[in-house]
């Protein structure tokens, strides 16, 4: 009978808490990294993160690797999670070697061990770590083109030297490619001195001249973030070097202009034609027939697409 009462017992122990019998689940851990970049000679941080029972401390093997020459001394190989807690920090000291040069990237990878799983979506971070002794971009860079009102100038990269490189700006990679923004300098009347402000959304290599540039000059600043991860900034030459810019023709042509079909109408005319890439607006002259005279006789405009038709009374 006392057999039997302690198996019944048993039974309704385990009926009660059914989980009792079963293994408890190890504790599953990740890594994230801190702030990135940082400085050489500034610690690089990451944070391990456990899930499921921390009641007891956690040892958590760990590897270290560079991309680069930045580190200081030799890293751990091991973090503690104290008891009770779901997160441990870890740091890799790295050295600021007075050196210009590129920038590296330290990685910290979670390591197989005893009592923890190892999350395999979060098995290791990285942090990019940034030389402090960049050499300056050279230049400046010089702007080619005519100095009229509605002609195209442009500034090349091409002279671009930058010692810590400039591949990943050239290739166009997001955060390292090249940005601009050109500017309008004048004279103002009351003491004749130069005075320079942004010229709006005008930042692409190449910028169309307009006719608030007229008597003016005009320059472009050139950004970008060099190979080693260092902000730099260029300024080209002012343009013309010597010199303003003058009126232009702001209407293309005739022989540039294709496609020109004309439909006369009752008192009307009826014009339409191929776009002119770039084009801003067209202006369209034409004569009557009793004149026989030259073009001059009635005049329209049209801004905006091309491909466009317009109807203006005879003149």
């Amino acid at each position: 009978m006392r057999a039997a009462a302690v198996l019944a017992a048993f039974a309704a122990v385990f009926a009660a808490n059914p989980g009792a019998s079963e293994a408890t689940a190890p504790p599953t851990v990740s890594i994230t990294a801190g702030t990135s970049p940082v400085t050489e000679g500034e610690a690089a941080t990451f944070t391990l993160e456990r899930t499921g029972d921390t009641a007891a401390a956690l040892t958590v093997a760990l590897s270290v690797t560079e991309d680069g020459a930045v580190l200081s001394g030799t890293p751990a190989t091991e973090v503690v999670f104290a008891a009770g807690s779901a997160t441990a920090g870890f740091s890799v000291g790295t050295e600021d070697d007075e050196v210009s040069g590129d920038g590296s990237v330290v990685t910290v990878s979670l390591a197989a061990g005893t009592g923890y799983a190892v999350d395999a979506n979060a098995a290791a971070a990285a942090v990019t770590v940034n030389g402090d002794n960049n050499t300056p971009t050279s230049g400046p860079l010089e702007i080619a083109g005519t100095p009229k009102t509605w002609t195209d100038v442009t500034v090349s990269t091409e002279g671009v030297e930058d010692p810590e490189g400039n591949t990943r700006a050239e290739s166009g990679q997001p955060g390292y490619a090249y940005e601009y923004q050109w500017f309008r300098w004048y004279r103002k009347f009351v003491n004749g001195e130069w005075h320079v402000e942004e010229i709006a959304r005008a930042t692409q290599s190449t910028y169309r001249l307009r006719g608030e540039e007229r008597y003016k000059r005009v320059q472009v600043r050139v950004r970008f973030v060099d190979d080693a991860g260092n902000a730099e900034e260029v300024m080209s030459k002012v343009f013309p070097r010597r010199g303003i810019i003058t009126e232009g023709n702001a209407w293309e042509p005739l022989d540039q202009v294709t496609g020109v079909a004309v439909t006369p109408g009752d008192g009307a005319l009826e014009v339409s034609w191929t776009q002119v890439s770039g084009a801003l607006g067209y202006l369209v002259r034409w004569k009557s027939e009793a004149d026989g005279g030259g073009l001059g006789d009635g005049r329209g405009g049209w801004r905006g697409g091309g491909g466009r038709r317009g109807a203006a009374e005879w003149g």
